[in-house]
């Protein structure tokens, strides 16, 4: 279990919102798929990935992918730069990023999303500052 006492205002936090909370970040390490132990082929090479459903939704979708990269900047801010990458590994040749990179490396392209990528990489080195990345 992570420590969600690292989310700022914790201390006001309802017991309430503290069950929210706890659930959700449980959610996202729980939604993490890791590359495989014996290097058998993984989309996302070397990248841990959060997919909104393990079940259903099998990709890291542009939009989610930067909440995510957001909200693991609180607790692990390699697994929140992954989010990132991952994103800009499967960026077009005309700088467009895809909209979900399917765990098939099935890539669709065909819808946009406002551009807040670039809102999340500033978002999570306010939380965990990193120069280098």
């Amino acid at each position: 279990m992570q420590d969600i006492t690292l989310l700022p205002g914790y201390s006001k936090f309802s017991e309430r919102d503290r069950r929210l909370a706890e659930r959700a970040v449980n959610t996202l390490f729980g939604n993490l798929i890791e590359p495989p132990k014996n290097d058998a082929p993984f989309v996302f090479k070397n990248r841990r990935a959060i997919v909104p459903s393990p079940r259903t939704y099998q990709g890291v979708w542009n939009w989610d992918g930067t909440f995510h990269t957001i909200g693991m900047s609180y607790f692990d801010k390699e697994i929140a730069h992954d989010q990132v990458r991952i994103l800009l590994d499967f960026q077009a040749k005309n700088g467009q990023l895809p909209d979900v990179v399917y765990t098939t490396g099935k890539t669709i392209f065909r819808f946009t999303k406002p551009p807040v990528l670039a809102w999340a990489v500033m978002c999570s080195d306010r939380i965990a500052p990193d120069t280098v990345f």
